[in-house]
């Protein structure tokens, strides 16, 4: 039985411990995954101790998909520990934050945190993730995004850009370094771009192989004449 290296269940409406205690001993499991992946489910409740003590001890694991349990608020920070990991879902979960020893996870290719709607920041370390290829942060509270990620030039797949407000954040001009993206992409804050002819640097023109693209801006309740003549050079050198 200890040879197992594929674990995948049907989740319940509370997943007790006693479900998993006899996974103990199993140091050599690669997959841990409830099912169904995507499908955004009701109340799903998992036991805090399959998350803080049982998990980390399976340092082999290569996939690990948690998603729809609402009973996660918090990422434990041995997280870090599990150095294989290559695909991460904490989709629909109730965390705020990921720790920032989730920078240590050198291999990791995707990292699904999809309606995570209590999410507010990332760690500023995501430059470490070197790997990764698909990043969906889509439906968060996210309204600052860690300037390191202009590091990740492996991206495939970002679902959400957030251009800062700050001299030092991550700007328009950061996405001309994907190259490679596809599929959907929402850049949001775009009243936070100072310098119109930024968005030159994007290089949108050249995306062609994204198919869903939404542009937002947050000016607030009134809207100058200088926000609009913005709005209108920023599309301008855009070129979506």
């Amino acid at each position: 039985m200890t040879m197992i290296h594929n674990l995948s269940y049907n989740r319940e409406l509370y997943d007790s411990f006693s479900k998993f205690d006899k996974f103990y001993g199993f140091k050599g499991l690669r997959t841990f995954v409830a099912l169904p992946l995507q499908k955004q489910l009701p109340l799903c409740l998992l036991s805090n101790k399959v998350v803080h003590d049982l998990l980390p001890t399976m340092k082999q694991l290569r996939v690990l998909s948690l998603s729809n349990y609402k009973s996660i608020t918090e990422v434990p920070s041995s997280i870090g520990n599990l150095f294989y990991l290559r695909y991460l879902n904490l989709s629909h979960t109730k965390i705020e934050r990921l720790p920032s020893e989730t920078c240590k996870l050198y291999n990791l290719q995707f990292l699904l945190l999809s309606g995570c709607k209590r999410l507010t920041e990332l760690p500023e370390d995501m430059g470490n993730l070197v790997k990764l290829c698909h990043l969906d942060v889509s439906h968060t509270a996210l309204r600052e995004m860690p300037v390191q990620i202009a590091k990740l030039e492996n991206l495939h797949t970002v679902s959400d850009f957030v251009v800062s407000k700050h001299n030092g954040g991550l700007k328009i001009a950061e996405l001309g370094k994907f190259p490679h993206l596809h599929g959907k992409l929402s850049i949001s804050q775009l009243n936070n771009v100072n310098d119109p002819f930024e968005a030159v640097h994007a290089n949108m023109k050249m995306k062609e192989q994204i198919d869903e693209l939404a542009l937002e801006w947050d000016c607030g309740s009134t809207f100058s004449y200088s926000q609009a003549q913005n709005v209108l050079l920023v599309l301008e050198h855009l070129r979506p």
